[in-house]
């Protein structure tokens, strides 16, 4: 197989895998809450980085400005995030994961976790382990600040 075939096959199974994760439900019964994909997203990104601007989330996600707002709002109502007052800058607000997000995003985890165990019962420990340090790998040099000047264009 020559390193043009490894790529070919490496992109379609990333896809597969991709496509497979985004089926990974999690419902609002197994949350508690409304947390469908893009809001789950959003709440760990929050509960990771805040109390976080919601213009440096949307930096963050790469996501528009005007996305991000009707994304926390939908948190905001739901009691999932809270917006206080930024102390250095009174004009900006601060957004934060309250008690209830925590708990949603909690059992939203382990919601996921138990289907990934599920999934890879009949792996063993040690392919787990050899996936995860790839994967760990892969995202590692996804995010460096350089990848998108390391790829290629298509021509």
């Amino acid at each position: 197989m020559t390193e043009r075939d490894d790529i070919t096959a490496l992109e379609r199974a990333l896809v597969r895998a991709a496509r497979a994760v985004g089926r990974l439900d999690l419902p609002a019964l197994a949350a508690g809450a409304p947390l469908g994909k893009e809001a789950y997203v959003m709440l760990a990104r929050v509960d990771e980085m805040g109390p976080i601007r919601a213009s440096d989330l949307a930096a963050t996600l790469k996501l528009d400005t005007s996305t991000v707002s009707r994304q926390t709002h939908k948190l905001v109502a739901a009691g999932l995030i809270e917006r206080t007052i930024d102390p250095v800058d009174g004009r900006a607000c601060l957004l934060s994961v309250s008690e209830r997000g925590r708990e949603a995003l909690a059992e939203a985890v382990a919601f996921r976790r138990a289907q990934l165990a599920a999934l890879l019962r009949d792996w063993s420990a040690r392919d787990r382990g050899h996936l995860t340090t790839l994967l760990d790998r892969l995202a590692d040099d996804l995010q460096q600040p350089s990848a998108p000047d390391r790829v290629a264009q298509p021509t």
